[in-house]
């Protein structure tokens, strides 16, 4: 028992560090150095703002200071449909087409894969790849966090020693007495 509880201590105090390393970053596009685009009100918008790419020149631009990892790297954004809907976004030295799950609502975008190799700041550039997109923020996200969320999550599910696991849903049915 002393065991399990010290390896539960010491799993938990793991998942503490992690995920106190590399927080996920949420930029509000509109907080960028914006170019041929225009700032919109919108309540659906985290901050009440968005930017509409409708010129094929727009782009946001900015730093973000990184340390060496994986980052998966998307947006909340809308699009009319999808010939209206992507935008190309480079971290660093890694450029990504992204465009939403869903149409005509903010929503999450698809995701890449970004691998910083050095620590320091990486430029960020958003580009109109398709008019019409609107995007609300971009937010960059450290695989380390996520795998501390996932951990954390798993532990905190896991049932203590001493305590009953949890019973199954299913009941038998009456006639199978």
């Amino acid at each position: 028992m002393k065991k399990n509880l010290m390896l539960s201590l010491l799993a938990v105090a793991a998942i503490a560090i992690c995920s106190n390393l590399a927080k996920a970053v949420e930029i509000e596009v509109e907080s960028l150095a914006i170019s041929n685009a225009e700032v919109k009100d919108c309540n659906e918008a985290s901050g009440g703002k968005v930017v509409a790419f409708e010129d094929p020149k727009a782009q946001a631009k900015g730093e973000i200071d990184l340390e060496p990892g994986k980052y998966t790297v998307y947006f909340i954004m809308s699009a009319p449909d999808e010939y209206h809907d992507a935008v190309y976004i480079t971290v660093g030295k890694m450029k990504g087409r992204l465009y939403p799950e869903e149409y005509s609502k903010m929503t999450k975008s698809k995701s890449f894969l970004v691998t910083i190799l050095t620590k320091g700041t990486c430029p960020i550039l958003i580009q109109c790849a398709e008019t019409g997109v609107i995007l609300d923020k971009l937010i960059i996200e450290s695989e380390a966090e996520k795998k501390a969320k996932s951990e954390q999550k798993k532990a905190e599910e896991k049932p203590k020693d001493g305590e009953d696991k949890p019973k199954d849903s299913e009941e038998k049915p009456k006639d199978a007495e």
